[in-house]
């Protein structure tokens, strides 16, 4: 049986997304993977570890373990300067099991300085990059030189988001690969003619415009599917608990809403959110903050620069003009598949 490797920031019980999500594909396609789980990027500050004790708390999802699949948790610390010395060190004292193994293909999630012990002398070393970690700022000038390093020896590049391709790494030959979703099977589709309700999913976090939902609220029936973190308050919005199958998700939100809206604040430019291509297949009206791949993908969303275009928006809101988007979001569906995402992987 093949190997792979999988370095990975987020935990194996995190929200699933592409990390998880490649694993278990690999998986299915023959390889044991060792997913290597928890490795930092940031120093932790007093807010973070608020944050994650905060967490802590609460009762922690357990995600399905997925068969050929081998969860180990890093000992590594962030990179900084004499991190590598560090790291080095702790990688030989807890990760000699990696330490010993010849893999096929080794995926990396992020430019971290265990990347650089690994024996890849006889791996594909595929670097997914999942954040334009320079333009958002806030990480170590270690982390950045690691990023280089790992862009100049990769076999192969990959990402899931435009802007990631056409802006953050111009300068390089990368491949865009979507994630793949589990197409949720709708008993309907629906017709809107006229929006009265809103629906959101996913979790209600700091990157949410919440403000912007409550003012909805005032004028439209907004429906909230998800997790509400910490702090945070909804007002005028009705709150319809969490669901973590998304055939029951997506049949209720098309059941009850006229469209769905991904309200989102600050700099998303780097991110393909999963919830797009999830909401892409309930064939509702979507309205999504503008950013660099909504921007890209407007001939399927509806992108709203501020609270007053996206009321205006609402209210001239067309049946024709949606029909003519939905035949773009057919086509670009039909092109997000399992097979194509593991194929661009493994193919050259």
């Amino acid at each position: 049986m093949k190997r792979a490797l999988i370095i990975s920031g987020v935990n194996w019980n995190s929200t699933w997304q592409r990390h998880q999500e490649t694993a278990k594909l690999l998986a299915e396609s023959g390889y044991q993977v060792d997913f290597l789980q928890g490795l930092k990027t940031s120093r932790i500050s007093v807010k973070k570890l608020l944050n994650i004790i905060l967490k802590n708390k609460c009762v922690e999802q357990e995600n399905p373990k997925a068969e050929h699949v081998h969860i180990e948790t890093a000992i590594q610390i962030p990179p900084m300067r004499v991190s590598r010395i560090i790291n080095y060190i702790l990688y030989k004292l807890f990760h000699n099991r990696i330490d010993r193994k010849h893999y096929d293909i080794v995926l990396s999630y992020v430019p971290v300085d265990i990347n650089f012990f690994i024996n890849k002398s006889e791996s594909t070393f595929v670097y997914d990059v999942i954040r334009a970690f320079k333009v958002w700022g806030g990480y170590t000038n270690s982390l950045y030189s690691n990023e280089d390093e790992l862009l100049n020896v990769a076999d192969k590049i990959i990402c899931d988001s435009f802007y990631l391709k056409d802006k953050y790494l111009s300068s390089y030959n990368v491949q865009h690969l979507i994630t793949p979703l589990d197409k949720p099977i709708l008993k309907h589709e629906k017709i809107v003619n006229k929006i009265k309700s809103i629906a959101y999913f996913g979790t209600v976090s700091s990157h949410v415009d919440t403000e912007l939902l409550n003012c909805l609220g005032e004028k439209y029936k907004v429906m909230v599917w998800g997790v509400l973190d910490s702090g945070l308050e909804l007002e005028n919005v009705e709150y319809m608990g969490y669901e973590s199958d998304q055939t029951i998700l997506m049949n209720d939100i098309v059941n009850n809403s006229d469209c769905i809206i991904i309200p989102y604040v600050g700099n998303m430019d780097g991110v393909f959110p999963a919830k797009l291509l999830m909401s892409l297949y309930s064939k509702l009206p979507i309205f999504s903050s503008s950013f660099y791949d909504t921007e890209k993908m407007n001939d399927m969303v509806y992108v709203y620069k501020n609270k007053e275009h996206l009321f205006q928006m609402i209210k001239d809101f067309e049946e024709s003009q949606h029909n003519l988007k939905l035949i773009k979001i057919n086509d670009f569906i039909n092109g997000v598949s399992k097979k194509n995402y593991i194929n661009g992987i493994l193919n050259d």
